[in-house]
């Protein structure tokens, strides 16, 4: 079993955010912007209903959020 790294997956989701601003995802994705800060500081992690919002809206699949590339 592989285990999840909070800021790793945190990072994963800054650099896939890009120059976009975190209340434009936050507002796509359906949370509030500073929910979306805890997960990309590594604090918090998404439920499966965000989780799988954050994957469509970046067209990304799960193993490549939770497991970023090294």
């Amino acid at each position: 079993m592989v285990e999840i790294d909070p800021k790793a997956m945190g990072a994963e989701l800054r650099r896939l955010r890009g120059s976009r601003s975190q209340q434009e995802v936050a507002e796509k994705v359906g949370i509030s912007r500073t929910t979306l800060a805890k997960y990309e500081l590594g604090t918090r992690t998404p439920r499966l209903a965000v989780l799988s919002s954050l994957c469509a809206y970046y067209r990304r699949s799960v193993e490549q959020i939770l497991i970023p590339r090294k």
